[in-house]
């Protein structure tokens, strides 16, 4: 083997390509990336050729390109294409589904995967891997042999956590009746977009709301 292409479905975007030390001898990798942007191509190139039986370990790092274009969502659907080997006569995705503390994933149906079980997820490595990454915790671990490999689930964010503290300051001058609110709000697991106050009828339009970084 001296030669092998990969297909780079959108909308993955290739951040870094390289072969694993761990796999023994190097083979002098070199890459080409080309075709259009739904369907971008990797022609991988080996200056020295693999023999029948040697392993060639590649590590390739791709993001989603679009997926944080849309801050503070709720629920977000994703029905991602893989990026896989083609022209493999057998082929074999193992896959980690691994998301931060503050969400779910919800998979309605997945015929082409099957769950890996516990032992497998040791063997393969899918723990550890997940661990490194320090990108949260594993949730499902998935394999399947569908040369172009595609899964759909939906991700969707808990209510944010935490708690707040108020002082109320009442100030009864001769005319008005003035109220001053100081808050102290902590989130415990994700960040906070907004916070909503709600104000009593009697508040008129004068209420005032001021802190750094606010925006009424």
């Amino acid at each position: 083997l001296y030669q092998l292409q990969i297909s780079l479905p959108a909308p993955w975007k290739l951040t870094g390509i390289g072969e694993l030390a761990s796999s023994g001898q190097e083979h002098g990798l070199s890459f080409e990336e080309s075709g259009p942007p739904e369907s971008r191509i990797l022609e991988l190139k080996l200056a020295r050729a693999a023999a029948v039986g040697e392993p060639v370990e590649i590590q390739l790092r791709v993001d989603h390109d679009t997926y944080g274009e849309e801050p503070g969502w709720e629920t977000k659907s994703l029905d991602l294409a893989l990026p896989a080997i083609l022209g493999a006569e057998r082929s074999r995705t193992d896959l980690g589904l691994a998301i931060p503390t503050s969400m779910d994933a919800l998979m309605a149906d997945v015929p082409a995967w099957r769950t890996l079980a516990p032992d497998e997820v040791r063997r393969l490595g899918v723990d550890d891997a997940v661990a490194k990454g320090g990108t949260g915790s594993l949730v499902a671990g998935l394999t399947t042999s569908d040369p172009a490999p595609r899964l759909s689930f939906n991700l969707v964010h808990r209510p944010p956590r935490g708690e707040y503290r108020a002082v109320t300051h009442i100030l009864a001058l001769e005319r008005i009746l003035r109220a001053r609110v100081d808050v102290r709000a902590t989130a415990v697991d994700r960040p906070i977009e907004a916070l909503i106050f709600r104000l009593p009828p009697s508040a008129g339009t004068s209420a005032v709301i001021l802190g750094p970084g606010l925006k009424e």
